[in-house]
């Protein structure tokens, strides 16, 4: 019995890090599936509907106009289904722009002021079924129909602002396209050191991802340069083993398909100072990104994000209990041969 546990543990770990590994991975290519935007966060700033209506007329000017969506969240607002007498308590995304650069899913396009997109749960609380297109809610003094399902954070509603909105904007998101010019909308509009490019989440969770097989690279690397120093006279098998394992590395850097950015890279290598500015500008960046105000559109990609740290995490661990386990085994099977 206890022979029979011994070889189902090891067993049990292999399912669970293949599992885990497969799930680290399933989540990063969802987040790899996200439309590639950058969020222009306006916390102390004063940015209202009219700069908005400014700013989108300048762009619309522009050969190469940016495509982006100003939005606006408010914590803790009613909606009601007076059909059912139903109400529950969301976070509202008020939007200037078409919806899907905010979230995915059905689109509310920027004319539709009588529309809204709410998710899936509160279609439950507030239908008890999710096919709840053209069906009516109460937001404060608006009636608006449902649209669709989102596909962002729960307890979400989405809706158009109207002509008439005072408040303030919070941020923009804008789509990196390859032809429009980020850098001179930033410089514009906004700050540099109040701006996420979202696909950090996507790199990050690529990096997680990475760990296990470049360990796994690294352990295989290692037994194949134990095995040349052995070989000593045996140039051929020494020269096959050499092949091998440069045959490897070239494989997993072919995988992992690394781009520096062009900013990233100095005129020459020498420049230490330019070094030592790009430092703090990312040491700046990280600060603000891991203190910054998380609104509903980055809680989404924060829940994939550390998902894929959990179960990358999860995965390791189990990789090296049971790579202990096994090593263990095949000592006491060695002595007792």
């Amino acid at each position: 019995m206890k022979s029979l546990i011994k070889h189902i543990i090891p067993f049990g770990l292999v399912i669970i890090t293949i599992m885990c590994f497969i799930l680290s991975i399933n989540y990063t290519l969802n987040l790899k599936k996200e439309k590639h935007t950058i969020n222009i966060y306006f916390d102390d700033e004063n940015m209202s509907l009219s700069n908005i209506k400014s700013i989108r007329e300048e762009e619309e000017k522009k050969e190469n106009p940016v495509i982006f969506t100003a939005w606006k969240q408010e914590s803790k607002q009613s909606i009601e289904n007076e059909e059912l007498n139903r109400s529950i308590e969301v976070t509202s995304i008020l939007v200037n722009g078409d919806s899907s650069l905010i979230v995915n899913g059905t689109i509310l396009f920027e004319d539709d002021k009588e529309g809204c997109l709410i998710d899936k749960d509160t279609a439950y609380k507030l239908f008890g079924d999710t096919n709840i297109i053209g069906k009516k809610i109460k937001y404060k003094d608006r009636e608006l129909i449902v649209r669709g399902i989102h596909k962002g954070t729960s307890s979400t509603i989405l809706m158009q602002t109207l002509d008439n909105y005072e408040g303030n904007i919070n941020g923009i998101t804008l789509y990196k396209g390859k032809d429009t010019n980020i850098k001179n909308f930033i410089t514009s509009y906004g700050s540099s050191n109040n701006t996420v490019d979202n696909k950090i989440y996507y790199n990050f969770s690529k990096f997680c991802v990475l760990v296990l097989p470049a360990i796994i690279l690294i352990c295989i690397e290692f037994k194949l340069f134990k095995k040349v120093l052995q070989a000593k006279n045996k140039y051929i098998l020494k020269s096959l083993y050499i092949i091998l394992i440069l045959t490897l590395l070239i494989i997993f850097i072919k995988a992992i398909n690394i781009k520096i950015p062009l900013e990233m890279l100095p005129n020459e290598w020498s420049d230490f100072k330019f070094w030592g500015e790009l430092y703090k500008i990312y040491i700046k960046k990280i600060k603000y990104f891991l203190y910054m105000k998380k609104y509903n559109i980055d809680i989404f990609m924060i829940e994939y994000t550390s998902k894929v740290v959990l179960f990358s995490l999860i995965s390791l661990i189990s990789f090296f209990i049971t790579k202990s386990i096994i090593k263990k085994d095949f000592k006491y099977f060695k002595k007792s041969k």
